[in-house]
């Protein structure tokens, strides 16, 4: 049985509540969630049933790409900027699905890295979740950064709806159509 203080209960509140604010269109797509509010009031009232109660709401999850629950390296990143970056990364992949479905052309000549093992990709989401893992790094790589105050970091990010920041100099070259 999981030991479940109320710190780590109301941890795993926000991070489902922050989940489902990020993902508006979830009831649509995700039916297995119906029942984890349910959950999540049966463990409010039952506090000696939580740890079964977590069990079953990180099933109901499952299946689901970013889910707001992670195992290793617990992330310095706070839970309301996780939430909005796995939010934005889940509205980039619809967008690349999307195009990537309605542009022959993506399909015939966009590839893999060779790292990657090469060759077309099977599925548009196989070609989103591409773009959307290097995104993934890139952000929290630039979220660490702006924490740290990192001067040299080619790209910071606040945590918020502004974007990255591209600190590489020969970006910030003023084209000549501008001068």
């Amino acid at each position: 049985m999981i030991e479940m203080n109320e710190e780590k209960w109301n941890d795993i509140k926000m991070k489902v509540g922050l989940w489902f604010e990020n993902h508006e269109s979830w009831e649509d797509e995700h039916v297995e969630l119906l029942s984890v509010n349910n959950l999540i009031l049966a463990g409010d009232t039952k506090p000696n049933k939580r740890g079964a109660l977590y069990s079953a709401i990180r099933t109901c999850f499952s299946d689901i790409d970013d889910k707001p629950f992670t195992t290793g390296k617990k992330s310095l990143m706070p839970l309301e900027v996780q939430a909005f970056r796995d939010g934005q990364l889940k509205l980039i992949q619809e967008a690349l699905m999307g195009v990537y479905i309605n542009c022959e052309a993506m399909q015939l000549f966009l590839v893999k890295h060779k790292r990657s093992g090469g060759g077309g990709f099977q599925t548009p989401k196989e070609f989103a979740m591409s773009i959307v893992d290097s995104t993934r790094l890139r952000m929290n790589t630039a979220y660490n950064a702006h924490v740290r105050n990192d001067k040299d970091a080619d790209y910071t990010w606040d945590g918020t709806n502004h974007g990255l920041k591209c600190h590489i100099m020969s970006n910030q070259i003023t084209p000549t159509f501008l001068r």
